[in-house]
């Protein structure tokens, strides 16, 4: 017969049951820091499995103790049996890179101000329904190391509506300075870049910018590279005309099935910015005066 453990809770007098369970559900470490796994209520007789749901960010070993390896996120999960009952318990490790965990404030405020200086400051045109200046910012966490990406959009044509272009770029902080990641032209239909807009996809717990070009024919979709870095993921280029043509995904042909598949799965929880209509002028505002607040500007 295995004996029954009780401990004692912070309540004087009353004794429970001892359960596993996690202090915390996340925890942040540096490159090569280790911790243990925050678990308590774990008695000495139970059976217990540590596993990591990504090994090339931390690893745990039989003791339960996690290294950080790389910068990014994993999950370290502890299976444990004990008194005939199974508790499966889970922690998020985000890991920091080394040398580059400063804060990116500083830099992407001196980006948005030279920026608001060289495009000026957004200004709308409420009769054609177009933005020039610096129009759009937007601060996210594409690669969840828990360093923010900034998005930025600009437009400098102020008369001729056939004109417009809208140039977004994806911007992230390289421990001393602000990096460009990618810059742009983004439109979506009547074939006329004045349809600019940008897409926010979430997927699998990370951020996807979506940006677009002959008329919905060309997708570029940026966020978390297989290294953890953030960059290109894919790109599918419509070849042909209006009737007849064929996908292509990151320089190879596929089936229109394959493409339509990525595009549901993107766009389940997605966000999409039309700088053309005018139901989304209140929204872009609010993000870009949003972001101006988290940058103290």
């Amino acid at each position: 017969m295995v004996p029954f453990v009780f401990f004692w809770t912070k309540k004087k007098g009353k004794l429970a049951s001892l359960k596993p369970d996690t202090d915390t559900t996340k925890i942040t470490l540096k490159v090569k820091e280790k911790k243990e796994f925050p678990c308590t209520g774990i008695s000495y007789l139970s059976n217990v499995k540590y596993s990591s749901d990504n090994k090339k960010v931390a690893k745990v070993n039989s003791s339960g103790e996690i290294q950080a390896k790389k910068a990014g996120t994993t999950y370290i999960r502890c299976k444990v049996k004990q008194y005939g009952d199974t508790y499966n318990l889970v922690c998020k490790v985000t890991v920091k890179k080394e040398g580059n965990t400063k804060d990116p404030t500083s830099a992407y405020r001196n980006l948005i101000q030279s920026y608001e200086k060289k495009y000026g400051e957004a200004q709308l045109n409420e009769q054609k329904q177009f933005w020039t200046g610096l129009c759009y910012a937007k601060l996210l966490d594409f690669n969840n190391d828990g360093i923010n990406e900034l998005i930025l959009t600009y437009q400098t044509e102020r008369y001729n509506k056939d004109k417009v272009q809208y140039h977004v770029e994806l911007w992230k902080y390289g421990g001393k300075s602000a990096k460009r990641v990618t810059s742009r032209i983004s439109w979506s239909g009547n074939n006329m870049p004045y349809f600019g807009g940008l897409g926010i996809c979430k997927y699998n717990g990370k951020y996807l910018l979506e940006l677009t070009g002959n008329a919905c024919g060309d997708n570029y979709y940026y966020g978390t590279k297989k290294d953890g870095s953030v960059g290109l993921v894919h790109k599918f280029i419509w070849k042909g005309d209006a009737m007849e043509g064929d996908w292509y995904m990151d320089g190879k042909k596929t089936s229109g099935n394959m493409y339509e598949t990525y595009y549901k799965k993107y766009h389940a929880n997605a966000t999409w910015y039309s700088f053309a209509q005018s139901s989304n002028n209140n929204l872009i505002r609010k993000e870009l005066s949003n972001t101006k607040q988290k940058l103290g500007m």
